[in-house]
């Protein structure tokens, strides 16, 4: 059987594709723009925009994708999704399948970012009666596998990022839509549908359309756009797998309360919402989701803490705490994770921010090394896996080669917030814990939160009780958060998803992020100074390259510098007689480098910070680089600095 043979995609194999589609009663396709996976819209109403099979494909001669919607053909689509960085081989996902009693169904090869694309496989859909509960799959490299019922799927010949979603072909023939039947999903993977009333708050009975048109009579002027926007597509927020209350589903939900809807006319509407639709309408759990989200907006908001009373501390003088001798803080992790307070590790879905903290976890239980970086001693830690079962973990373990250590505690099974500090609190002292590192944030925190306009006060307040309880205790926590999609930001820090709330409350924040260039580890803190370290993901492990700024610096740049070291500083004309570079070429570098600190020049001879810096009256003294932060952008040729 082969693998993954890949056909050209000529405008007359696409029409053989289209064609197909045809024949196999596939006439309604979504326009998708090109080169992505956002879905074009109407601009009068804002819904997809769906055309028949003719216009599909004069779609895709100007550039653009397709996609379906599996329910609208009774399919069911399983996505298998690889590890970052990875793949998963067509032939051991053919292996479960046949174990299952499935031995051919049309099945898609979805590109990815590199090479790890995932792999569609198109079932025969059971019917609303049935739920799908997959068992665990034992394929190398799989991070997960999604049951896509009710959202749209792209399908070949699109492309992302100029790769080509294709119909696996043994060698022989396409498995495709039209060339090969669709095969049942294994009746052991099927549960009964819950019903609804099992939820309570039914939506069988309402009058959807009489609930939207009272929601559009009484909703807030300044709120009647979003509802638009929300019940047909085009929302601002991107929905989280936790229930978001600064997202638009949320919001849709309190929106609704406001404007005086029953729980059950609010559940009827929200379900209906593009916001709900697009990112749960085709989860297992959507049901459990509409009940949360919809309990969360019709909350007592009259319940108030009471603020705790706090007794005055000390009065400093400013003589007396420059004269006072206060200890350093401590780490578990120098200069990056301190041994006291709370830590967030953010980074975009699939980054590996998991393995990182998983990683920190083992490493500091066993005293071994991490992120190149040896623990000053062995510190108990617990982690709390809330995405991942323990077939799951052990896998990640196992294929990191992670420490296993006595005193490294897992679990994949935790109560969130509040009944988790009431556990946590227990917990600490009987296992002489160090560090908790909690994988994510999203499901650990309260399920009930306030209105709309104190999004704010709510993260804030709810991130503070967490680092209380590490405070009281004088531990350390570790929360694996979520980065948005935010590009253009004043500071990274900006890209933390949720309220400035999640980025003023914790002690530590920590951002792993992708980049053309490479990886990069960014930290900033109350006792953390703010860095950014080159990281490798290798081997399912996290490696420090080093500096940032050294590690992902261009050739022609670490030319100059090398030359500037070996030459104990010098003019532009001089750096251009040693490297050869015509001198614009190597003044323009020595600009640069100038305006990002990493040179200082005095007198018209440029010198690298890390080796030489100016200190006194124009004299060029050698210091250690890390006992000195130099004004960037000037030159340093007074006692001022």
């Amino acid at each position: 059987m082969g693998s993954d043979h890949i056909l050209p995609e000529n405008p007359e194999f696409a029409k053989l594709l289209f064609d197909t589609y045809h024949e196999a009663g596939c006439d309604r396709f979504i326009l998708i723009q090109p080169g992505t996976k956002e879905p074009l819209r109407d601009p009068e109403t804002g819904s997809w925009a769906v055309v028949d099979v003719a216009t599909a494909f004069q779609h895709w001669l100007g550039g653009g994708n397709v996609a379906i919607v599996p329910t609208w053909y009774n399919m069911t689509v399983l996505d298998f999704d690889p590890l970052p960085g990875c793949r998963i081989k067509v032939s051991h996902v053919l292996e479960v399948l046949a174990s299952a009693g499935i031995t051919k169904t049309p099945i898609v090869l979805s590109p990815g970012q590199k090479h790890e694309g995932g792999i569609h496989v198109h079932l025969k859909d059971p019917g609303p009666e049935w739920d799908i509960k997959l068992p665990i799959f034992d394929i190398p490299n799989l991070n997960h596998v999604d049951v896509r019922r009710g959202n749209y799927i792209l399908l070949p010949p699109s492309t992302i990022n100029g790769k080509k979603y294709q119909w696996y072909d043994d060698g022989k023939e396409l498995w495709a839509l039209g060339t090969t039947a669709l095969a049942e999903v294994p009746r052991a993977w099927l549960v009964p549908a819950k019903a609804e009333d099992e939820l309570e708050i039914p939506t069988a009975g309402v009058d959807l359309a009489a609930a939207i048109e009272k929601l559009a009579q009484k909703c807030r002027s300044g709120d009647a756009e979003f509802v638009k926007q929300a019940l047909t597509g085009s929302w601002p927020e991107k929905q989280t797998d936790g229930i978001d209350r600064s997202g638009a589903e949320y919001r849709l939900a309190r929106i609704c309360e406001e404007a005086g809807l029953t729980p059950q006319e609010t559940a009827a509407v929200v379900r209906v919402s593009a916001v709900h639709q697009a990112k749960f309408g085709n989860r297992q759990d959507e049901r459990e989701r509409l009940k949360a989200v919809v309990e969360a907006a019709f909350q007592d908001r009259t319940e108030q803490q009471s603020p705790p009373r706090v007794s005055v501390g000390k009065i400093w003088s400013a003589d007396e705490l420059a004269r006072a001798d206060l200890p350093e803080p401590s780490w578990l992790l120098p200069g990056l994770l301190p041994a006291q307070g709370l830590t967030v590790l953010a980074g975009r879905p699939k980054v590996g921010k998991s393995w990182l903290a998983l990683d920190i976890a083992l490493s500091l239980a066993a005293s071994k090394q991490v992120l190149g970086m040896r623990p000053p001693a062995e510190a108990p830690t617990l982690y709390i896996s809330l995405e991942d079962n323990p077939r799951r973990l052990k896998n990640r373990l196992e294929m990191a080669r992670l420490p296993a250590p006595r005193d490294g505690l897992l679990t994949t099974s935790f109560p969130n917030m509040p009944a988790a500090l009431e556990e946590l609190d227990k917990l600490i002292p009987r296992y002489g814990l160090k560090l908790i590192a909690v994988d994510t944030w999203a499901r650990f925190r309260p399920a009930r939160r306030g209105k709309s306009s104190d999004i704010y006060a709510q993260d804030y307040q709810e991130i503070s009780a967490f680092k209380q309880l590490l405070d009281t205790h004088g531990i350390a926590g570790l929360l694996v958060h979520h980065l948005n999609q935010a590009k253009d930001t004043e500071h990274w820090t900006d890209r933390v998803l949720g309220t400035t709330g999640l980025i003023g409350g914790p002690d530590t924040l920590l951002a792993l992020t992708r980049a053309p260039q490479g990886a990069v580890l960014r930290a900033i803190g109350r006792d953390v100074p703010e860095t950014e370290l080159a990281v490798e993901f290798k081997d399912y492990r996290w490696h420090v390259l080093g500096a940032a700024e050294q590690v992902h610096m261009s050739e022609a740049r670490k030319q100059v510098l090398e030359a500037l070291r070996l030459l104990n500083g010098a003019t532009a004309q001089e750096v251009a007689d040693y490297t050869g570079k015509p001198p614009s070429t190597v003044r323009r570098l020595l600009a640069h480098l100038h305006r990002d600190g990493l040179v200082v020049k005095v007198k018209g001879r440029y010198y690298p910070v890390e080796g030489l810096i100016i200190k006194h009256q124009g004299k060029v003294v050698e210091v250690n680089f890390a006992q000195l932060n130099p004004t960037r952008g000037e030159d340093n040729t007074n006692d001022d600095n």
